[in-house]
């Protein structure tokens, strides 16, 4: 760029030059010189640029090698470790609020509320870890099911929300059992309302019927 200046400067000079001696008058030297000055001007407006670009270039260069010489940052640990081969995983609640969500088929047998033995081994699991994050806060049990109608459990349940709300009951009353502090938890039972997946397979229909242990606060 500077030597493509410098040369329009020339051309400029040889130019005016010729004008001039032509002219021959003080008023056109007097342009010319006024012209050759806003030329070196400009030249030195454009390396002045130019030496700040080549400067943030280099800026550039050596931040980019300092990254990746340094390790990169490990990602902040979530607050519930995934328990998937325990028998629950983290989950989100659709208000936004961190849980343990718990599949039914382990606690449960269908259309029951009672908790199965296995049940019961995850839920100490669940205990200990809800006493030792979530300690001092409040915790809601969610009771969820999918949306087929209840059959052969009918004459003990009235409908999904019964049904939903006895199990968060009975998951309540363990996790009591196991240290959890009782005036800092509650039940609530939402039946079908809240799937997590449209309930059009079986599979879909499973991962909807679950218990969550939310932290609200």
């Amino acid at each position: 760029m500077r030597s493509i200046v410098i040369g329009l400067v020339a051309v400029g000079l040889s130019a005016l030059s010729v004008g001039c001696k032509s002219k021959g008058t003080d008023t056109e030297a007097d342009e010319a010189k006024f012209q050759i000055e806003e030329l070196q001007n400009q030249l030195s407006a454009m390396e002045q640029q130019n030496s700040a670009l080549k400067a943030q270039h280099i800026e550039a260069l050596r931040r980019l090698a300092d990254a990746e010489r340094e390790p990169a940052a490990a990602a902040p640990p979530s607050a519930v470790a995934d328990g998937s081969d325990e028998g629950f995983e983290p989950g989100r609640t659709a208000e936004g609020f961190q849980c343990i969500r718990i599949g039914d088929e382990i606690l449960f047998a269908s259309g029951r509320a009672e908790i199965r033995k296995e049940g019961e081994a995850v839920l100490k699991k669940v205990a200990d870890l809800v006493k030792s994050k979530w300690g001092g806060h409040t915790i809601r049990i969610d009771g969820h099911t999918d949306n087929d109608p209840i059959h052969k459990s009918a004459k003990i349940f009235q409908d999904n929300w019964h049904l939903s709300a006895m199990r968060g009951l009975n998951v309540l009353r363990f996790l009591v059992k196991q240290g959890v502090p009782a005036e800092k938890i509650y039940v609530a039972g939402f039946g079908e309302s809240r799937p997590i997946e449209q309930n059009d397979s079986r599979a879909h229909k499973s991962k909807n019927r679950r218990v969550e242990v939310v932290v609200v606060d």
